[in-house]
């Protein structure tokens, strides 16, 4: 079993981006107020990648470094 494929079977779905359908490409949306979208193509097949999201609660506020 690959590493990546231990990782799959480690986090939760709900926490990970899946690939489109055959595509090879991920669509990253933010929330709403921000309402914007990125879309990464050429992503590597999805048994060679784990998309993580990553979300900010309201009262968490990004430190400068």
């Amino acid at each position: 079993m690959s590493d990546i494929a231990i990782l799959k079977e480690m986090i939760n779905e709900t926490a990970t981006v899946p690939l489109l359908s055959d595509k090879n490409k991920v669509i990253l949306k933010e929330p709403e107020p921000a309402n914007y979208s990125v879309t990464i193509d050429g992503m590597p097949d999805d048994d060679k990648v784990i998309i993580i999201k990553a979300i900010l609660e309201s009262t968490e506020v990004p430190q400068e470094l």
